[in-house]
């Protein structure tokens, strides 16, 4: 009795190992998978940055179309003039 429960054990030992094998190769296989998938989108992405042509901005015109009204550009004169052509004003307590 006691060499078929030691047959028995060794089995089930045997069993739980080359499960255990198989399920470190999937766990490999699917990690070198996830790399390349990590891979190739960073390879697209960087194909995607280099394909936009991202170089300097070609000039805007200041009466461009696309300027919202009341927008100034950050280049540009404040015209301190306008600022000071305003009549006085004057606040008295209540």
């Amino acid at each position: 009795m006691d060499q078929r429960f030691e047959q028995f054990q060794k089995d089930i030992q045997d069993q739980m190992q080359e499960h255990m094998s198989k399920l470190q190769q999937e766990m490999r296989d699917q990690m070198l998978e996830a790399q390349r998938n990590m891979l190739a989108q960073m390879a697209q992405m960087l194909n995607g940055a280099t394909d936009k042509g991202k170089g300097p901005m070609p000039p805007v015109e200041e009466d461009s179309e696309g300027i919202p009204p009341g927008f100034t550009p950050p280049h540009a004169r404040i015209q301190l003039e306008e600022y000071l052509q305003r009549p006085p004003v004057t606040i008295r307590p209540q």
